[in-house]
């Protein structure tokens, strides 16, 4: 058995021999072996996967393989239809037979990748390949396939670099099929880098490097451009075929030696040999001349065509011509050399000096300006009088095609032998072309415009002329840097465009006769793809890690109807298939089973990887399917992971519960041990803590709650927020009703709800205010804080509840402890007190106004009433508005420093019939303005006349009139 290895960009080919099988790949593209098809292990390339037929088989057959990948793991490749000798596979569940099939084993399964291997539903979604658990290859489903990269925008796109190994072309096909290849020479012996050019190239530029591989565009001269074509042939002349094309014809030589063109003959014994017609054109409507120098170049005979009507064609004598002999043609234009006749006389005519002579009668000569003979140089001028060469040419030269036939413009050697042929081709249009400004560079080469304009260019760095021979249907390869060449193993079919390796009559666009080995390729495994008939999607078949080789043997016989393909034997690392009845193995019916046993038969994994379960597959929109669930083992206790497909556990931690939620961006994790998250968005629980939903909440102290609500974190141990939004429970045992913005900082604190409340240690409160700033009391223990709030101490058992206060007391029980206590007699209305701004002075008792305000005022003794005096000092002017602190006191002594208007006092606070006394204890007169309107309405006093005038040592006793808003007197003294 031989084995012969080839390697491409990808793959390598290994041949081995066997028994022919054929292989269907994309839309009727078949590769044909007759031997085993290798995949070699990429970890390992000693060991390989091979698949071969049976030598028995006797009879063609062929495979079309499922249409679409196989959805879990234990599935198998069942015949669901037969045509002749064509077998339809499907994939089918081992046990399911035609009804539905199976995916999980009943006994486990192992060695399974649960990024890939599921139980779920599956339609049309990217082909997906990972290695590691690291997503490496994906095919999307437009066949863009990306290395790398999730979202290729080409056929193939690569995030990283690309090595065609063992190979040495890289073809780049238009739409027509046609392709443009790039070869590395054979006879490389080092790398070579190149580096692409930085910036766009100019207009006609092309490709040039530095010694280190650098590309740059190299600008082309104005009006030139690159020149292309196939390759030469030596002795002959390269014309343009194209604008920017350069070929060669077997009618065109140049005999480099001798110097000489030959135009219809490769050995040209003239420096110009033409073997065919020559035509010197008319341009422009004046007919051109062929000059014919003398020998001292100083003079030249030309012959040009007259005003013709019609195609005039001369044949030349065929013997010498006799003395004084002259040429005469007949009608056919056969010329023949004649005496003149007897009675004729030499032909007339008159010329200028140094002109051609032509006929300008039937017997006479003339000449022109524009045709002349060097007969000195023996030179020809058309268009100049001066020739510099034997012809010289002023205007342009036509060599018409004769009868069909391109003429040809030759250059002999100098040695005569070899000549330069130039020969129009088959045009459809004319042609110009305009020849270079400047000699050529050392082995330049011509580069044409699309104007026909030529210039020399200089053969790129390192590149050099292209020789080789070849054999008629051989696929050309380097045999040198330089060089081309052709082997009888290798072999193109250009009528059929096949490919044969080892056969010179491929029968497919690939026959190899021999082995194939797809090789790995740096470290990962390559793959087999076979297209489906619309060419949009494919079947992939590749390597797992082997850690021996595997050699498959195909089936002898072929299937029939819903038969499967199993392993029949196993010897060493022979595997022998064979079709065998779908009743053969067993799984979880997509319909359910019947006869299992609890324990024994479960849905699961039997090693230490994930189960994951999945729905809709194939979403678009990734949002709420694919995973749904997930079960990962550890040595500890599993973790259960639910809701959406990103919803995590930390890597490590153990016994974590996610029942669902989660979204795009806002998933729900589990951050320690055993922690626990029921639903919602963006929800984190920590070591043996609990999240029951809402959205952003985090459950952070050990063996914390959060039961919902939105932003709210539990950070102390055992700390709990029952709801809410922006809470933080960060106190070890603290803990949080609802609310917004509650703080509960201190150990054992606790938020009853409310708005933007800060609470110490070992402290409860509520608070109704409405501002987002928040309420901070938490630098004081041990207090119960209502804020904002009416606290309401009711009762419905008919017996009203009190409000005590305990005297000091050590007992836990309160066992004898007096207290102090307030409640509610039966009252026939609302009664609300508003208590004292200020503390009581010694002695003072709470005064009513009956109104429920409250004041310290003296106390009754020896049968007078005592009030608390004040002394708002000495006023320098009108007093508009007075504060004299009646809250605080009820008479004021006031004084001025000379006569002043007192046009109201503040009365902020005061409630209807409060009375205050004033005393002017000064000597300037103080006037009170009767509802002056320089103080504000509330604050004015109602006076029976304009003004009320208190002298030195007047008194007026005033009281507040709520009903009116205004401070009326009630006596003066």
């Amino acid at each position: 058995m031989k084995n012969i290895i080839l390697t491409s960009s990808r793959f390598r080919v290994a041949l081995i021999a066997a028994v022919a099988f054929m292989v269907q790949i994309g839309n009727a593209q078949n590769v044909r072996t007759d031997q085993i098809v290798a995949y070699q292990n990429y970890l390992n390339p000693g060991f390989a996967i091979k698949l071969s037929a049976a030598t028995t088989l006797g009879v063609n057959y062929s495979i079309l393989m499922p249409p679409v990948a196989p959805t879990a793991i234990g599935q198998t490749m069942a015949v669901d239809s037969i045509f002749g000798s064509n077998y339809r596979m499907s994939w089918q569940a081992a046990g399911g037979g035609g009804g539905g099939g199976t995916a999980w084993s009943l006994t486990g399964n192992t060695a399974i990748n649960p990024a890939i291997n599921f139980l779920g539903t599956t339609d049309g979604q990217p082909v997906i390949f990972r290695t590691n658990n690291t997503e490496r290859m994906r095919i999307l489903s437009t066949g863009n396939i990306g290395i790398g990269i999730t979202n290729p925008s080409q056929k193939l796109q690569v995030d990283g670099n690309i090595l065609i190994s063992g190979g040495n072309q890289l073809q780049i096909s238009n739409v027509s099929g046609f392709a443009t290849t790039f070869t590395t020479p054979g006879g490389q012996t080092s790398n070579i880098n190149y580096t692409l050019p930085s910036a766009l190239p100019s207009a006609n530029g092309f490709l040039q490097t530095n010694s280190s591989g650098t590309l740059s565009w190299f600008g082309l001269p104005i009006g030139a451009s690159l020149l292309k074509g196939q390759m030469g042939v030596p002795t002959r002349i390269a014309f343009w075929s194209d604008t920017s094309e350069l070929s060669h014809d077997a009618n065109l030589f140049w005999d480099n030696t001798n110097k000489r063109v030959g135009v219809g003959t490769a050995n040209p014994s003239q420096p110009l040999h033409v073997v065919g017609n020559i035509l010197v054109a008319s341009t422009g409507g004046v007919s051109k001349s062929l000059q014919l120098q003398n020998p001292a170049a100083t003079f030249f005979t030309s012959f040009k065509a007259g005003a013709q009507v019609a195609d005039i064609t001369y044949t030349t004598p065929i013997a010498l011509p006799p003395i004084n002999g002259f040429m005469q043609t007949n009608t056919s234009g056969t010329m023949t050399w004649q005496p003149i006749p007897s009675g004729q006389s030499v032909i007339t005519g008159k010329g200028a000096f140094t002109r051609v002579a032509f006929w300008s009668d039937t017997n006479q000569l003339s000449s022109n300006a524009n045709m002349y003979w060097d007969d000195v140089n023996s030179r020809l001028g058309i268009g100049t009088s001066s020739p510099l060469q034997p012809l010289q040419l002023k205007g342009n030269a036509l060599l018409s095609a004769l009868s069909g036939s391109a003429p040809q413009l030759q250059m002999e050697n100098p040695a005569g032998t070899f000549k330069s042929t130039f020969q129009a081709g088959a045009q459809t249009s004319n042609i110009n072309y305009l020849f270079p400004l400047s000699l050529p560079a050392s082995t330049g080469y011509l580069v044409s415009s699309s104007t026909g304009n030529l210039n020399w260019q200089a053969i790129p760095f390192g590149e050099t002329l292209v020789t080789g021979a070849g054999t008629a249907t051989r696929v050309a390869f380097w045999t040198s840097s330089s060089a081309l060449g052709s082997n009888s193993n290798l072999f193109w079919d250009n009528t059929n465009s096949r490919l044969g390796i080892g056969e010179n009559n491929p029968t497919q666009p690939l026959h190899v006769k021999g082995n194939i080995l797809i090789a790995s390729n740096g470290g990962s495994s390559n793959q087999l793809q076979l297209q489906d008939p619309a060419g949009v999607f494919s079947s992939t078949f590749k390597t797992a890690a082997q850690v021996t080789a595997i050699d498959y043997t195909l089936p002898g016989t072929k299937p029939t109807a819903n038969q499967v393909l199993t392993v029949a034997s196993v010897a060493g690392t022979n595997v022998t298939l064979d079709w065998v009845s779908s009743g053969g193995s067993s799984g979880w019916s997509l319909i359910g089973n019947g006869g299992t046993t609890a324990g024994t038969n479960y849905v699961g994994t039997t090693d230490n990887k994930a189960l994951e379960i999945h729905v809709n597959e194939t979403d678009a929109a990734n949002q709420g399917s694919k995973r749904v669930m997930k079960y990962e083992p550890n040595a500890t206790s599993a973790n259960i992971i639910g809701g959406f497909q990103t919803n995590s556990v930390t890597a490590g931690k153990v016994g974590g519960v996610i029942s669902g939620g989660g979204s795009n961006g806002s998933i729900n994790s589990v951050t320690d041990d055993y922690g626990v998250i029921v639903g919602g968005l963006a929800n984190s629980s920590g070591k043996k803590s609990f999240v029951g939903g809402g959205e952003t909440n985090l459950a952070t102290g050990i063996k914390s709650v959060v039961a919902g609500g939105e932003t709210n974190t539990a950070g102390g141990i055992t700390s709990v927020i029952s709801g809410g939004s922006n809470n933080t429970a960060s106190g070890d045992s603290s803990s949080i009703l609802g609310g917004r913005s509650n703080t509960a900082s201190g150990k054992y604190s606790s938020v009853l709800g409310g708005l933007g409340l800060k609470l110490g240690t070992k402290s409860v409160g509520y608070s109704g205010q409405s501002g987002v700033t928040q309420t901070d009391v938490s630098s004081t223990s041990n207090i119960a804080y209502f804020g904002d709030v009416n606290m309401w101490i009711g009762n419905t058992t008919s017996s009203a509840a009190e409000l005590r206060f305990y005297e000091p007391n050590s007992s836990t029980t309160y066992s004898s402890t007096n207290f102090t206590s307030f409640k509610a007699g039966t009252q026939n209305a609302d009664i609300n007190y508003t208590l004292p701004l200020v503390a009581g002075g010694s002695n003072e008792v709470m005064h009513n106004d009956g109104s429920g305000n409250l004041s310290w005022s003296n106390a009754i003794a020896g049968g007078n009433l005592s009030y608390t005096t004040s002394s708002p000092g000495t006023y320098g002017g009108n007093q508009n508005n007075t504060a004299l602190g009646v809250a605080t006191a009820s008479v004021f002594r006031i004084s001025s420093t000379g006569a002043i208007n007192l046009t109201g006092i503040d009365a902020a606070g005061v409630a209807d019939g409060r009375f205050i006394v004033l005393i002017n204890i000064g000597g300037n007169a103080i006037t009170l303005m009767n509802n002056d309107g320089n103080s504000t309405a509330a604050n004015r006093f109602r006076l029976k006349a304009a003004t009320l005038v208190l002298n030195a040592d007047e008194v007026v006793q005033l009281m507040y009139d709520g009903a009116t808003q205004r401070w009326r007197p009630i006596a003066t003294y």
